[in-house]
């Protein structure tokens, strides 16, 4: 299957995700207008913070949500991933989708608060920005 026969499911797949995205941004945006989200360093290589964040943040932020330290890192590295998840490279937009999830199964306080707010108002415009690719090139 090419690029253009999977075109309409990667389209059909981000619409319907930014429809549930929708639901969870209904209130409008507070402090996570702002980046709340403190800079630790330089964004680096991005293939290195993907490993970093699929293999050891990931199933950390997993096995503990409720934990501070662990939710902290694993947002923080997920919005060093923004540049990249913008390119054609499916595995940076996908480490946002699995974030999504994440925060998605927080109880809402946790959900609301100004990284994961953040977090996912990020990851609306990503689905925008993917969404006008698709669109232009159809």
């Amino acid at each position: 299957m090419g690029g253009a026969a999977l075109r309409p499911l990667l389209q059909a797949a981000l619409v319907r995700r930014r429809r549930e995205l929708a639901d969870l941004l209904k209130e409008p945006a507070g402090a996570a207008a702002r980046y709340p989200i403190p800079a630790r360093g330089e964004n680096g290589d991005p293939e290195e913070t993907l490993r970093r964040l699929m293999v050891v943040l990931c199933p950390a932020v997993t096995r503990a949500p409720l934990d501070g330290t662990a939710r902290d890192a694993y947002l923080s590295q997920v919005v060093r991933l923004e540049q990249a998840a913008q390119s054609a490279d499916p595995r940076f937009l996908d480490a946002w989708n699995h974030a999504y999830e994440a925060i998605a199964s927080w109880p809402a306080p946790l959900r609301e608060e100004g990284a994961a707010r953040f977090t996912l108002e990020r990851y609306a415009v990503l689905l925008d920005h993917h969404l006008a690719g698709i669109a232009g090139a159809a």
